[in-house]
């Protein structure tokens, strides 16, 4: 196969996308068009697939998509926001093992270690856990008063 064709899985590999998605959403679309074929098997311009590449990336990086979270996982987060809402701050690690149904106090750490991690939870300079912060957002914003003197 020549070095400059790529088959379809070729380009999705390139493209960081399934070769399902890049058939609907580039081939059928006609956003990337075949070069030839060989067989049954249709083969893509390797400069075509970099330019649709470099203009994804342009509209939007390429990033991989987080993994979901553990059942273990989603059960620390419960038990940690249920604990602070309802008493204003962030449960002990035996608290928090013995709501998970463990013994030791260090796995619940290395729960809370990967919330942290993922950026569901925060971890201050004193080692407090606390919910991540969102920034409010004001339902009725207002617009800035164009004159300076008001």
């Amino acid at each position: 196969m020549s070095a400059d064709l790529l088959t379809l899985e070729e380009a999705a590999s390139l493209l960081q996308r399934s070769p399902l998605t890049v058939y609907r959403h580039y081939v059928y679309r006609q956003r990337l068009r075949p070069a030839s074929r060989r067989g049954s098997r249709l083969l893509y311009r390797r400069a075509d697939v970099e330019a649709l590449r470099s203009e994804l990336e342009a509209a939007r990086p390429l990033r991989p998509k987080p993994r979901p979270m553990t059942r273990r996982q989603r059960q620390c987060l419960y038990w940690f926001a249920h604990h602070w809402r309802h008493y204003g701050c962030a449960p002990s690690l035996r608290e928090l093992a013995h709501a998970l149904g463990v013994r030791d106090h260090r796995w619940a750490q290395e729960l809370l270690r990967s919330l942290v991690e993922r950026g569901t939870i925060e971890q201050d300079a004193e080692g407090v856990y606390r919910p991540r912060q969102r920034p409010k957002q004001d339902a009725n914003p207002q617009p800035p008063n164009p004159d300076p003197a008001l």
